[in-house]
């Protein structure tokens, strides 16, 4: 029976600090990504002018390429970037660029 019991690890001494290294990397590239997207958006934004449609699509379409690409590529959290490309959009929205 003990053939089936896999043999006992020594726990990981590095295991708290492995744990904050990955939550900040996350934290950090899903935030400073959503930052640079919208970055991106708001200057895709200032070359269309009184086109709801296009306004709309931009800012959608941006929101999904943001969180896939966080998702897929960066391997960080995809929600806080989309929360952050979106409230810098809205902290720059009546701002002239």
């Amino acid at each position: 029976m003990t053939a089936l019991c896999p043999p006992h690890r020594p726990p990981n001494p590095n295991l708290a600090a492995e744990f904050f290294l990955v939550m900040g990397q996350n934290l950090v590239f899903g935030v400073v990504f959503g930052w640079v997207v919208g970055i991106v958006t708001r200057l895709m934004l200032t070359l269309t002018y009184n086109d709801r449609y296009i306004e709309a699509s931009i800012i959608i379409g941006m929101s999904y390429l943001s969180f896939f690409l966080c998702e897929q590529i960066l391997e960080a959290s995809a929600v806080l970037s989309v929360v952050t490309m979106g409230l810098y959009l809205n902290a720059w929205r009546w701002r002239p660029l």
